[in-house]
């Protein structure tokens, strides 16, 4: 029963605004990542195309945490 409970608590709480928003802010960091990784391994620089995505993706969710606080 308390398991069935937590799935409530999570409906009753569950906030559309907030998902679509991180969701988002998720999303646009991955693109933009992506895009300024493949420029830079086209052009043979240190950080490639792995690299701006995963930082792009720590500094959004980054962004989220500091905003929530």
């Amino acid at each position: 029963m308390p398991h069935e409970w937590g799935i409530m608590r999570f409906i009753e709480t569950f906030q559309i605004y907030d998902f679509v928003d991180t969701t988002a802010s998720l999303f646009f960091a991955f693109v933009l990542g992506r895009i300024i990784g493949v420029e830079r391994q086209y052009r043979q620089r240190t950080a490639g195309l792995r690299t701006n995505v995963l930082e792009h993706f720590r500094v959004s969710s980054n962004r989220r945490n500091a905003l929530s606080i």
